[in-house]
């Protein structure tokens, strides 16, 4: 299951309006004649935003982590952990499913025992048990076990 949050971030510009009106009035009497002369300014502003975010990521995926033997056979019952900041965060055994946030970076675990050893990570080929991961949507892992006969 993928949860997000879906948004986006546009902002419209400023128009400012200004209009000038001059008005002149001309009286004229019998000794004088006045002139008067008026300017009138307005101005106005409009300004419309419209926001909306988006903003990806967020949200949370799955990590599934199976097991299988290096014959391809389904190993279940295997111990795995997952760590965050070098804390242990969760453990469970194969096949473990773990919710984790999208966009973070956790170390996932997966051990052999008894007489099935680690052998590697299958869509890497790692020798290494313990790895790095960050989901943006579910994903499974398998660790593969060497099994004597």
């Amino acid at each position: 299951m993928k949860c997000g949050t879906t948004t986006t971030t546009a902002t419209t510009s400023t128009t400012t309006a200004t209009t000038t009106t001059t008005a002149t009035t001309t009286t004229i009497s019998t000794s004088t004649s006045t002139t008067t002369t008026a300017t009138i300014t307005t101005s106005s502003t409009t300004t419309g935003t419209v926001t909306t975010t988006t903003t990806s990521g967020g949200g949370t995926s799955h990590l599934t982590i199976n097991a299988q033997d290096t014959n391809g056979a389904p190993l279940t019952g295997y111990y795995t952990a997952l760590y965050q900041n070098n804390q242990t965060i969760a453990t469970g055994d194969t096949p473990a499913v773990y919710t984790l946030n999208n966009g973070q970076t956790y170390n996932v675990e997966a051990d052999g025992y008894g007489t099935c050893v680690w052998y590697q990570w299958l869509d890497t080929g790692s020798t290494n048990n313990l790895r790095d991961i960050t989901l943006t949507a579910d994903t499974t892992l398998t660790a593969v076990l060497k099994c004597a006969p």
